[in-house]
């Protein structure tokens, strides 16, 4: 729980003080939390994991025209 204390605490104090607060997360799920906490610089996705996702995509697109 001191891991969380410590980031409630940053977070009211940043908020107060009005300096912006940021997140890094590997999803929209996982950023959620902390932009309605009023975090505001958000970076969300890993280029590698956001390239192997369309890769997948693509490869499953042409996999089903050729069926």
């Amino acid at each position: 729980q001191t891991v969380v204390d410590a980031i409630n605490h940053v977070t009211q104090t940043c908020l107060k003080a009005k300096v912006p607060l940021g997140i890094f997360g590997l999803s929209p799920d996982a950023v959620a939390p902390y932009i309605q906490k009023g975090f505001n610089l958000i970076v969300a996705g890993v280029d590698t994991l956001l390239l192997g996702n369309a890769a997948r995509e693509l490869r499953d697109s042409l996999t089903s025209i050729s069926k």
